[in-house]
């Protein structure tokens, strides 16, 4: 049997399993320094060989190659060594040195004498010895340039050799920084240059690492209501936006539709304290009523009285957010992204957000809430950037050409810059960060199950119609209509086994589900309604009811406040890479007008070349939604309005909003431009909620490629 050669480096954890013990932190095995370790590491061997040219072809071909990173439960493992052993590539596995079972394991690799096979403990050191056993990083790195010949011949490299080294034009680009949540961003820049031996914090000894922490401590603290910390972030996301720059000016590579971002995705950890979390450990809850500042210092009580709770809890913040930190760089290295954690917010944002918990749902769908809906969410943003970021991050972000990936609970679709939705101005998506032990399956899911939009995307398309009330049936006849042109599938389901079968049958790559959706307040989680039945996440695992991408047209299936588990999560448990839920009730007449929409755009989209990846097309959708019920409205209250006019304009409007560079501008403009078609100064497009705002897409989008522009793409940039 022929094997297959990977040149990226395995990484494979083998894990004892372990049960939930808490959804606020990080399962125990992460709480090793493994994820640590792989940041002074490359994602492939080639890097070791021309970690530039490497770099240059991550760019040119849109690839999104992360770390081939594994979590192997040892019950697994005699199912999974025969395919891992199926590969020839450079393996690195993490063992418990504490585990007999895991060390039997490590004596049967040992055996295979594979000198492609490395090992290191992750918590207690082993008692067996081997000269493929590294102590660390760096040791790992000596033992490949050591055993390289070896290596790069069973890769089919042997002509080439390993000597790592910076060019010099990029060594001005290099630093070291003490302060943690902008750590990230240091080590992506040395593995866009293959700067793994340049000395880090990690080689100082204890003492010093603990001096100079006391000093940047210390001087936080005297600054705490400032965002100076935050200031280092600027910097390092010019030394990487500058290797985009260098790019694009010596024409290394060019965009392809001319409307796609022009650089990486920024990662965004914006951590907060779920109110309805409760625990039994005190020193728990206590450490979810602490924040931080805007200079990321703890603000709370301490007083000698709680000194020891204080410390108790800070050490649960430190776990917490070390893998944030963690897994925000896990993200990164998918596009090497700039990454930023945010400081950790909780109560002081809890009056503006219990508006939108599912309490108030009844309230807010009420025709005079409405009105009030569009100023809540805009004071809640305002006070959630203020908060956070500072001016001249906000300004940076406001210009930057990219899409935003966020790992948080918070609603970050709302914050506001100079007054102006973020959600209208980027392509965003996110990745809940309740439980912590979900956030782990986002990454691997990505990385492992590679899925891209093909030209016959809406023919593998299924609609769920799951309500026969007269609202929703008054538009099943459009559904199909579309169909007949379209050959999408269409099930009229009235039970959860009906939906079953329906996914059986069809095995979609789209799943749309049209229906009500539901809270549960016992457990904290939202649902579907089918017929009379509840379709909730058990139900959803236990009949594997999913797709790669879903759509719920549903109200409230990913609340902002008071809920732990959105019905999402169950599709993402079994191998869904985007799920676009609803933060609130949304009407029926919207939430169909949007998903028909998307129906009738989807085919053009998937046959030209238009949108680079699914966060592009699914937020263009949702943005423009609310656009085109301004010009519907226009239309409805104006008998006398001048077609060609208003066709022409709607036209130039929809096609503006596809540019990153006219978004702010068409915002501040869009009800002068409505307007002025009619004799009323009537403002249309204000007087709406917009969909992207009761719209979040939760998931990797940004992965999810469009085939036609992946082969344009490689026709101008890799060929």
């Amino acid at each position: 049997m022929i094997k297959k050669i990977n040149l990226q480096i395995e990484y494979i954890v083998i894990s004892d399993g372990s049960s939930l013990e808490s959804v606020y932190l990080p399962p125990d095995i992460f709480q090793y320094q493994i994820l640590n370790y792989l940041k002074n590491l490359p994602k492939n061997i080639f890097q070791l060989i021309d970690a530039i040219k490497y770099y240059e072809f991550q760019l040119k071909s849109s690839l999104n190659e992360g770390y081939d990173l594994k979590v192997v439960n040892i019950k697994d493992w005699e199912i999974l060594k025969n395919i891992i052993r199926n590969t020839v590539s450079v393996r690195l596995f993490f063992i418990n040195g504490d585990s007999e079972k895991q060390a039997e394991i490590l004596n049967d690799l040992i055996s295979d004498k594979n000198k492609l096979d490395f090992f290191s403990y992750y918590k207690k050191k082993g008692a067996i010895e081997n000269e493929r056993i590294v102590d660390s990083p760096f040791d790992f790195l000596n033992k490949m340039i050591t055993n390289q010949k070896i290596i790069l011949e069973s890769l089919g490299l042997k002509t080439n050799s390993i000597e790592l080294s910076v060019p010099i034009e990029f060594s001005k680009i290099v630093s070291i920084n003490y302060f943690l949540p902008v750590r990230n961003n240091i080590y992506t820049i040395n593995n866009s240059i293959g700067n793994f031996f340049f000395p880090n914090i990690e080689n100082d000894n204890e003492d010093e690492i603990k001096k100079k922490h006391g000093e940047i401590s210390s001087l936080a603290l005297k600054e705490k209501e400032t965002f100076n910390r935050q200031e280092v972030f600027n910097q390092q996301l010019d030394n990487i936006d500058a290797l985009i720059k260098i790019a694009y000016k010596e024409n290394l590579i060019v965009r392809v539709s001319g409307i796609e971002p022009v650089f990486p995705p920024v990662i965004i950890a914006a951590p907060f304290h779920n109110p309805d979390f409760k625990s039994n450990d005190k020193a728990l809850d206590y450490a979810l009523t602490l924040e931080q500042t805007s200079n990321y210092t703890i603000d709370g009580n301490t007083s000698k009285s709680s000194l020891e709770m204080t410390l108790m809890a800070m050490q649960y913040h430190k776990i917490r957010l070390n893998y944030l930190d963690d897994l925000s760089y896990l993200h990164s290295s998918f596009t090497f992204s700039p990454s930023l954690r945010l400081p950790i917010k909780g109560k002081s944002l809890y009056r503006e957000l219990s508006f939108f918990g599912p309490k108030s749902f009844a309230s807010i769908s009420k025709p005079n809430s409405r009105k009030k809906l569009l100023k809540s969410i805009s004071k809640f943003g305002e006070k959630f950037a203020d908060l956070t970021i500072n001016l001249k991050t906000q300004k940076i972000l406001k210009v930057r050409n990219s899409q935003i990936i966020s790992i948080s609970d918070l609603p970050i679709e709302w914050l506001t810059i100079d007054n102006i939705p973020l959600s209208f101005t980027h392509d965003i998506c996110r990745i809940p960060e309740t439980s912590m032990h979900g956030l782990m399956s986002h990454y691997v899911t990505s990385q492992n199950f590679k899925f891209s939009i093909n030209r016959n995307i809406i023919k593998n398309t299924l609609i769920i119609l799951g309500c026969q009330d007269a609202e929703f049936t008054r538009w099943h006849n459009e559904v199909f209509r579309l169909q007949t042109i379209f050959e999408f599938h269409v099930e009229i389901c009235d039970s959860v086994e009906h939906v079953k079968s329906a996914v059986e049958k069809h095995r979609p790559d789209f799943l749309i589900f049209d229906c009500h959706g539901g809270i549960d307040t016992d457990s904290n989680s939202t649902y579907l309604i089918i017929g009379d039945e509840k379709l909730d996440s058990k139900k959803i695992v236990d009949n594997n009811i999913s797709a790669p991408l879903v759509l719920l047209s549903a109200c409230g299936t990913a609340p902002t406040y008071g809920t732990m588990n959105p019905i999402a999560n169950a599709f993402f448990e079994l191998g869904a890479l985007s799920v676009t839920s609803t933060f609130l009730p949304i009407s029926v007449d919207g939430g169909s007008i949007l998903y028909l929409r998307l129906l009738n755009k989807l085919n053009h989209a998937a046959n030209g070349v238009i949108h680079k990846n699914w966060l592009e097309f699914m937020s263009h959708i949702i943005r423009t939604s609310t656009i085109n019920d301004a010009y519907i409205t226009v239309l409805k209250k104006n008998e006398e309005i001048n077609l060609s006019e208003f066709n022409h304009s709607n036209v130039r409007v929809l096609t503006d909003s596809l540019q990153f560079e006219k978004r702010r501008q068409l915002y501040i403009t869009l009800d002068k431009k409505i307007s002025q078609m009619t004799k009323d100064d009537y403002e249309y497009y204000s007087s709406i909620i917009p969909e992207y705002l009761l719209y979040t897409n939760l998931g990797r989008s940004d992965l999810i490629l469009f085939d036609t522009w992946l082969e344009e793409n490689n026709n101008k940039n890799v060929n």
